[in-house]
C-alpha cells in the first residue's frame, strides 16, 4: 500500500537543520526522524525513510507517508492538504513526539509496532557482541547516528563519503533479519551499518569524541529511581556511567547502605568495585567558598574529599559539586587535596562553563585538567539536535571534544538513550568514559584554564533567600570574621609555643572564637614574662597594657589609659629595651571620660607594652588644642571629612595632594515598598532630621546623624548612623541602624530588593578589587558581587577601602556607584559597621586586620622587654597567615606564605629564634618538600604574584 516515507523538516539543506528550538518541537523532531526507522518499518518499506524540506509539496505523493512534527507545521504550504487528499495512498501523520509516530505508522501499516519503553540490551553474563539482543531501540539509534554524521559532515562543509546504496542495504537486511527472527544475521548488518557511519566520520576525524554521564544525586534521588539507573548501567554492553557525591550525600547514602539490599547498597557495592564512576569530594553548597580564607577553603575541600572516601570506601579523584562556585585561584589546593581532575560548575545556578571542553588548571607542582564544557541536560532534547556538529567543531579547532550529559537517575531522554546505544554498537558519535579514567587515561590538553578568583559571585545569595535561609548577609558575615578570629588566635597561640618553646599542655575548649582569641593573647603575655590582671579589668585601670598584632603589618591603635603613656611597666629595665628611634606612641591627650586617650604603633608580628603611670598630658596655654570634629566635619592628619546635613550621608570626603571630593556615602533603598528604585520616585531617599558634633577633642571626632529613608513619600525606615574618627588614622568608621516599618517588604530577588550603602568615587568608571582567599583579585565584569573581606576602589595613585564587616554582597550601579547590602528578605539584624580606608598600606593585609583588630591585655606586672616582633617579613604585599607548631622537640612551626598581589617578590621572613632548616611545600606528591636558603634567624623565598606557600621552619631552642 505504501512504498515511501517522508519527514517534512523545517530547513531548505541540512546546513540549516534547526538546532536551536523549543524541547517541544526538538522532540517531535527527533520523534519524527528515528521512528521510521523501526525495523518493521523499514522491512516493510524496503528503503530507508527520507527527508523533505517543509515548505514545498513533495513531488510524489501517492503511495507516500508524510510525517510532520509540530516543528514543521508552520512552514506548511497551504496547498499540501488538498494535495495529499487528491493522491492515491498518501497520508499525513502528524504527533509530537517518537511514540505519537509509532502509533501513526502502526495504524498506517497495519503492523504492531507497540514496544516496550527502549532499555539497553541485557544479555547473560559472559555473552560477546555478537549474541547480543537487539530491539527496535537499536534501529532509532542507527538514525539518530546516521542524521547526526551527516549533519557534521555538512555543518563543517566536508565532503561526504558514506557509501549510501551499502549503508541502506545493510539497514535494511538487518530489519528484515530481525522481522524474520535471525538475529546473528541482524546484528552483523548492524554493525556493518554502525561501522559505515564511523567510517564516514574518521573520514576527516580520526579521534573520537568523549562522552561523559554525570547522574546527579539528591536525598530524594536515593530510591527506585536510583535503583532503575543502576540496573540500566549493570549489563555488560551498557555505557559507562558517574556519579556525583558530595560530602554530605555521602554520609545519607552510608547510612541508607547499612540496608545490604538497598539502592544504596548496591552503588556503593558497584563504585567500590569500580563499576560506576564517582565525581564528588567537594563541599555542600552550604559552603561558601568566596566566604573562606585560603586555609578555610583548602581545609573545607581536603575534609569533604576525606568524608566522601571514608563514607563510600573508594577513592574520588575528580573534584565536582552540585552546587556552589569553585573559584579559579584553587587549583592548588585542590592538587594538595588529592585530586587529579575538576568539574569547577555550578550546574545548580549554570555558571563557570566555558567554550572548550577540557582544559590543564594551572595548579604549581601538581597535575589537574578541568571539564568545562557547558554540561548538556540528558532529560532534554534540544541539545541533541545539534550534538555532533559541536563536538566536530571542538575537534576541527584542536579541541578535545567532549560532551557533559547531567542527567537526575532515571531521568533520560529518548536522544540521549539513542546516543548510549549508538556507543554501545561503535564510536561514530565517540565513547562514553568513566569520569575517573577520562582524566587519568584520556587525551591531555594543551590550553590553559583561566577561571575567574570571583566566579559565580552572588548566586548564594540568591539562593539563600530562595530557600529562606534566615539572616542570609548576617549569618555569612558572622561566619567570615569568626574564622578570621580563629585563624589570628591560632597564631597567637603559636607565638606563644614559639617564645617558651614548648607546648602549653591540654587546654579546655573555649565556648567560642572570641573566648579562644583572649585565652591566646593571655597565653602569650605570660609566655613573655607578664602577668595578666584579673578578669573583668579594662585597659583604663589597668596598670600596664599588652597590645599583640599577628597580622605582617604594623598597625596603629587608640585606646584608654589611667595616666599618661610610657612604654613598659618598669622604669629602667623597659625603657632601656626600646630601641633608640624608635616611637610607638604616636600621640596622648587628656580624656573627657577621664584618663588618657592614647594612640601607639605596634610593629607587624610584635607586641608592645604600655603604661599609664604618668602625668596626664595637659593642655597648653599657648596653643589651642585641634578638635577632630566641629560642626558637620571630621578632620584628622589623613582627611577631612564632610557629613551632609540635607541627607545625613557623606558629602564629600578630601584627602591628598589631589583637589576635589574623592569620596560620598548614602543610604539607598531599592526595589523596597512601593516597588520604586530612587532613580524612578526622583526624590532622594536620605532624608536628614539632625546633624550633630557629640565629640570633638584631640582624639576622636564623632557625628551622629539621624533621619529617614524614603520611597516617594512614604517613609520604609528611620536611621541613626554615627561617623567616627579617631587621630592619626586612615579610617573612617561607621554605624548605621536603621529601623524598618512594619509594613515593609522586600522581593524575592535579593540583587534588585535592597536597603544598602551606596559609595560613589570621582573617577569616570570604577575599578574593583576584592580580598578573596587572602589575595587581592581583581572583579570581573559582572555587577555582582561576592566579597566578605571588603573591596578596594582602585584609582591609579590612590585607592579607597570598604570593610563592610564581612557582609559580602557588593552590587556594581553604573560606572561610579558601589552599593553594599544591609537588609534583603529574611534579615533581622538592625545594626551595621562599616569602615572606609583611605590610602591605607597593604590594603589585604590591612582588611584582614580589620576583621581582627589587635588584641589587648591588661596586666598586672610585666617586667621584660616591652616591645618586639616575633615574626616578621621584609616585603610588602605578603600574608603569613595559618601559623602552627607542628613539634616542640625539636621546635618546629609552619605557615602559608602568600603573596597578597599579582606582582612577583623576593620575600625574607624573620623569626624570633635562629633557623636550622626551612622547607617550601612542592605539590608534588613524590617530593613534597623542597629546601630553602636560611641564614641565621632569616628564611628566603622567591615568589610569583598571588601564589602561596607552605613553608616549615625548624627553629633552635
Amino acid at each position: 500500500m505504501f512504498d515511501e516515507c517522508l519527514i517534512l523538516i523545517p530547513c531548505t539543506t541540512l546546513e540549516d537543520f534547526p538546532t536551536q528550538t523549543s524541547e517541544s518541537h526538538a522532540r517531535g523532531l527527533l520523534g519524527a526522524w528515528t521512528a521510521p526507522w523501526h525495523p518493521r518499518c523499514l522491512a516493510r518499506l524496503g528503503k530507508l525513510p527520507q527527508w523533505f524540506r517543509a515548505d514545498t509539496v513533495p513531488p510524489k505523493l501517492d503511495r507516500s507517508l508524510l510525517l510532520v512534527p509540530e516543528a514543521s507545521e508552520k512552514r506548511l504550504p497551504s496547498r499540501l492538504a488538498a494535495e495529499v487528499s487528491a493522491a492515491a495512498d498518501c497520508r499525513l501523520l502528524r504527533g509530537g513526539c517518537r511514540d505519537d509516530f509509532l502509533k501513526l505508522l502502526a495504524d498506517s501499516l497495519g503492523e504492531d509496532l507497540a514496544e516496550c519503553p527502549p532499555r539497553l540490551p541485557t544479555p547473560d553474563p559472559g555473552s560477546d557482541a555478537e549474541s547480543r539482543p537487539i530491539e527496535p531501540a537499536d534501529f532509532f539509534a542507527l538514525g539518530y547516528a546516521w542524521l547526526q554524521v551527516q549533519l557534521m559532515t555538512r555543518r563543517l562543509r566536508y565532503t561526504s563519503n558514506l557509501d549510501e546504496i551499502h549503508f541502506s542495504s545493510r539497514t535494511i537486511a538487518a530489519a528484515r533479519a530481525w522481522v524474520e527472527g535471525r538475529v546473528p544475521e541482524a546484528i552483523a548488518a548492524l554493525h556493518e551499518a554502525f561501522d559505515g557511519l564511523a567510517e564516514e566520520r574518521d573520514h576527516y576525524f580520526s579521534s573520537d569524541p568523549s562522552l561523559i554521564d554525570l547522574t546527579l544525586l539528591a536525598p530524594t534521588t536515593l530510591g527506585k529511581s536510583l535503583r532503575r539507573s543502576l540496573d540500566t548501567a549493570a549489563t555488560p554492553l551498557a555505557s559507562p556511567i558517574n556519579v556525583l557525591v558530595d560530602a554530605g550525600l555521602a554520609e545519607r547514602i552510608a547510612g541508607q547502605a547499612e540496608t545490604a539490599d538497598s539502592p544504596c547498597a548496591e552503588l556503593v557495592r558497584r563504585l567500590q568495585a569500580g563499576a560506576v564512576g564517582l565525581a564528588g569530594g567537594g563541599p555542600g553548597p552550604e559552603i561558601n567558598l568566596h566566604h573562606q580564607t585560603l586555609a578555610g577553603a583548602r581545609e573545607a575541600i581536603i575534609d569533604a574529599r576525606q568524608a566522601v572516601m571514608e563514607r563510600l570506601g573508594t577513592d574520588c579523584i575528580v573534584y565536582a559539586r552540585t552546587a556552589g562556585e569553585t573559584p579559579g585561584d584553587l587549583g592548588p589546593a585542590l592538587v594538595e587535596a588529592g585530586f587529579r581532575g575538576a568539574l569547577p560548575i555550578d550546574l545548580e545556578a549554570g555558571s563557570g562553563w566555558q567554550e572548550e571542553s577540557k582544559l590543564i588548571w594551572q595548579s604549581g607542582g601538581g597535575d589537574l585538567d578541568a571539564l568545562v564544557c557547558r554540561p548538556i541536560d540528558a532529560s532534554g532534547s534540544v541539545d541533541f539536535l545539534g550534538l555532533a556538529p559541536k563536538l566536530g567543531q571542538s575537534i576541527d579547532s584542536g579541541e578535545i571534544a567532549t560532551a557533559l550529559l547531567v542527567h537526575w537517575p532515571d531521568s533520560e531522554s529518548e536522544a540521549y538513550r539513542d546516543l548510549r546505544r549508538a556507543a554501545s554498537w561503535g564510536l561514530a558519535l565517540g565513547r562514553f568514559w568513566k569520569i575517573d579514567a577520562f582524566f587519568r587515561d584520556g587525551e591531555r590538553p594543551f590550553h590553559h584554564f583561566r577561571g575567574r578568583a570571583d566566579e559565580g559571585a552572588g548566586n548564594w545569595l540568591v539562593r539563600s533567600v530562595a530557600q529562606n535561609s534566615p539572616d542570609p548577609l548576617s549569618g555569612a558575615a558572622t561566619a567570615y570574621v569568626d574564622r578570621v578570629i580563629s585563624e589570628t588566635a591560632q597564631s597567637i597561640e603559636t607565638f606563644a609555643q614559639l617564645v617558651r618553646g614548648r607546648s602549653a599542655g591540654s587546654q579546655t575548649p573555649a565556648k567560642d572564637v572570641h573566648e579562644s582569641l583572649t585565652r591566646a593573647a593571655s597565653r602569650l603575655a605570660v609566655a613573655l614574662g607578664g602577668t595578666p590582671s584579673a578578669p573583668g579589668t579594662t585597659p583604663a585601670n589597668a596598670r600596664g597594657l599588652l597590645v599583640i598584632n599577628p597580622h605582617p603589618i604594623g598597625q596603629r591603635l587608640a585606646t584608654r589609659l589611667a595616666g599618661g603613656p610610657r612604654v613598659g611597666m618598669a622604669s629602667a629595665s623597659s625603657q632601656d629595651a626600646v630601641p633608640s628611634g624608635a616611637r610607638p606612641i604616636f600621640a596622648s591627650s587628656r580624656s573627657p571620660e577621664g584618663g588618657c586617650d592614647v594612640t601607639a604603633d605596634v610593629a607587624a608580628g610584635g607586641f608592645l607594652v604600655l603604661a599609664g603611670s604618668r602625668p596626664v598630658p595637659g593642655s597648653s596655654w599657648f596653643r589651642r588644642a585641634k578638635r577632630l570634629a566641629q560642626g558637620t566635619r571630621l578632620t584628622n592628619e589623613f582627611m577631612e571629612v564632610e557629613i551632609s546635613p540635607l541627607s545625613g550621608g557623606v558629602q564629600g570626603l578630601y584627602s591628598g595632594s589631589q583637589r576635589g571630593n574623592r569620596y560620598s556615602l548614602r543610604l539607598v533603598p531599592q526595589g523596597v515598598g512601593d516597588d520604586l528604585s530612587e532613580s524612578e520616585s526622583g526624590q532622594e531617599p536620605m532624608v536628614a532630621e539632625s546633624v550633630r558634633c557629640v565629640r570633638g577633642d584631640q582624639a576622636i571626632g564623632e557625628i551622629v546623624a539621624k533621619g529617614q529613608l524614603q520611597v516617594g513619600e512614604r517613609r520604609v525606615a528611620r536611621f541613626e548612623t554615627r561617623y567616627r574618627l579617631p587621630r592619626g588614622s586612615r579610617w573612617l568608621d561607621i554605624h548605621t541602624r536603621l529601623d524598618l516599618e512594619p509594613d515593609v517588604a522586600f522581593g524575592d530577588d535579593p540583587w534588585a530588593s535592597y536597603i544598602g550603602w551606596r559609595s560613589a568615587v570621582a573617577g569616570d568608571a570604577l575599578s574593583l578589587t576584592a580580598p578573596l582567599r587572602d589575595m587581592l583579585q581583581r572583579v570581573g565584569n559582572s555587577k555582582r558581587i561576592d566579597a566578605p573581606g571588603g573591596l578596594m576602589i582602585d584609582e591609579v595613585e590612590r585607592h579607597t577601602l570598604l570593610y563592610t564587616a564581612g557582609r559580602p554582597a557588593h552590587l556594581r550601579v553604573g560606572d561610579r556607584f558601589v552599593d553594599s547590602l544591609l537588609i534583603v528578605r529574611g534579615e533581622t539584624r538592625r545594626e551595621f559597621s562599616m569602615r572606609v580606608g583611605i590610602d591605607v598600606p597593604e590594603p589585604a593585609n590591612s582588611l584582614r586586620a580589620a576583621a581582627c583588630p589587635p588584641s589587648l591585655v591588661p596586666l598586672a606586672s610585666y617586667s621584660a622587654a616591652p616591645l618586639g616582633w616575633l615574626v616578621t617579613s621584609s616585603a610588602a604585599d605578603i600574608s603569613l597567615v595559618d601559623l602552627r607548631v607542628e613539634s616542640t622537640e625539636p621546635l618546629e612551626l609552619s605557615l602559608d606564605v602568600i603573596t597578597t598581589t599579582p606582582e612577583s617578590a623576593k620575600v625574607r621572613l624573620r623569626f624570633c629564634r635562629d633557623c636550622l632548616h626551612a622547607r617550601r611545600a612542592t605539590g608534588n606528591p613524590a617530593s613534597p618538600w623542597q629546601d630553602v636558603p636560611h641564614e641565621r634567624d632569616q628564611v628566603e623565598l622567591a615568589m610569583a604574584g598571588h601564589e602561596s606557600v607552605r613553608l616549615r621552619v625548624g627553629l633552635a631552642d
